[in-house]
């Protein structure tokens, strides 16, 4: 008798202590990494309690389309045969079909038509047309086009047609990119000290081109180091001088130039004229632009003693920011920004065109000098003259322009440092070269219909 009741109560204590362990594991909360682990497949995190074969969020990749490289959840980027991956130092120089046409077809055909301009190839009336998406994989890039402003006879510059063929090229950035001394610019003008600068975008220096329907994503371009700083700085063309033709082209992704003349589409444009005209259309800029002396959505700076630009249709979408650069106006210095949701421009010749209709600014002007000296301020939605000396004749239409403003985009913000002796801030939106023109002390939020 006595052993079975040892029986029973052995068997109760039993039960007991797995009802118990039951209870306990039952309340018991996993724990989970904040990373995502991954495979080809799926998506999930890992427990990081003592449960190791429990996942949370175990979910398949989603993509935007068949041609999306990563996953929108956990950045997972796929292999595809919609795009090729580059190394970052295999490159084969392409060559002609039986057309005349050079056709693209690989990430290393890419690199080896960047490299063949760099030796000294310009593809003057050849065309290249792009077959593949591509991606650069965030590999340092060198721009497609060497040298400097300061002595454009010596550059090596793109002069042929480029049609992407409505393809994207993924992760151009200059991160780990080192200019040669021969293709740096010294710049004392504006500055208080002497820095060195360098162009810098897909296309690094431009003359007579023409290129189209190309979409650049995830651009990361940060010319902001404290020795060295990006001068003419876009992320598809730093630097072009003469003719261009740019046309349904867009960029996405963060741009920080540096110093001068920094542009969500081009950096600068410069030495235009009735017979070589710049022409850029249809173009549209995602990336937020940040800049010392002179940032814009599409075009970052143009000039020319001849000027004759043209830029309709086109749309900023980013945030356009000016930081300042010190300057002196005889012994005075001074810190200026100019920043504009399309363009700034300015000219010091005779017979000037600048033609700028039908563009959309949604993205925000910011105007933000770091120094204490009297502080300059020029903001613009759409187009901002750095010059207000305007000599006739020349020829401007600043028609169909609109800044579309709502909750947290469209607007100007000019943030002030110090306790400066003049501040203005510019506006043209309309026929009119100066449609606006204001002090604006401490913050101020610009908001224009």
């Amino acid at each position: 008798m006595k052993k079975k009741l040892w029986i029973i109560i052995s068997a109760v204590v039993v039960a007991v202590v797995v009802a118990v362990s039951m209870i306990f594991a039952f309340r018991h909360e996993h724990t989970y990494s904040s990373d995502w682990s991954k495979n080809e497949t799926h998506h999930w995190h890992d427990a990081t309690c003592e449960h190791t074969n429990q996942k949370s969020k175990y979910e398949k990749h989603n993509y935007d389309n068949d041609a999306d490289k990563d996953c929108n959840t956990c950045g997972f980027i796929r292999e595809s045969s919609t795009f090729n991956m580059w190394d970052g130092t295999t490159a084969e120089v392409p060559t002609a079909n039986n057309l005349g046409e050079i056709v693209i077809t690989t990430a290393e055909q890419f690199a080896g038509f960047a490299q063949a301009v760099n030796a000294g190839e310009t593809f003057e009336d050849k065309t290249i047309l792009l077959d593949v998406d591509i991606d650069l994989m965030g590999r340092p890039w060198t721009p497609i086009g060497l040298g400097t402003r300061e002595d454009v006879a010596s550059a090596k510059m793109f002069k042929g047609k480029f049609n992407g063929r409505n393809h994207t090229i993924y992760g151009l950035t200059n991160n780990g990119y080192t200019p040669a001394d021969s293709i740096l610019t010294t710049e004392g003008e504006y500055t208080e000290t002497t820095v060195k600068t360098y162009n810098y975008g897909l296309f690094g220096m431009v003359s007579g081109a023409t290129i189209k329907n190309l979409n650049l994503v995830d651009v990361d371009i940060n010319c902001d180091a404290s020795n060295l700083k990006g001068d003419s700085v876009g992320g598809l063309v730093g630097f072009s001088t003469g003719a261009l033709t740019i046309d349904r082209c867009s960029v996405s992704g963060t741009i920080v130039g540096g110093f001068d003349s920094i542009g969500g589409i081009v950096g600068r444009v410069y030495a235009t004229s009735s017979t070589a005209p710049a022409v850029i259309t249809n173009c549209v800029n995602n990336a937020n632009v940040t800049g010392a002396f002179k940032s814009a959505g599409i075009v970052g700076y143009v000039a020319s003693s001849t000027l004759n630009c043209t830029i309709s249709g086109c749309e900023n979408k980013g945030d356009i920011t000016a930081t300042g650069a010190v300057y002196y106006r005889g012994n005075t210095a001074r810190s200026a920004s100019f920043v504009s949701g399309i363009v700034n421009y300015g000219w010091n010749g005779t017979m000037n065109t600048m033609i700028i209709k039908n563009n959309t600014n949604r993205g925000n002007i910011i105007s933000t000098p770091t120094e204490t000296h009297n502080i300059y301020h020029g903001l613009a939605y759409i187009a901002n003259s750095v010059y207000n000396n305007f000599k006739d004749p020349y020829l401007y239409d600043f028609t169909g322009n609109q800044n579309i403003v709502d909750a947290v985009n469209g607007k100007g913000y000019a943030y002030d440092l110090g306790e400066p002796a003049e501040v203005v801030y510019l506006v043209v939106l309309n026929q009119t070269p100066f449609s606006a023109r204001g002090e604006v002390n401490g913050t101020k939020n610009i908001v224009e219909d």
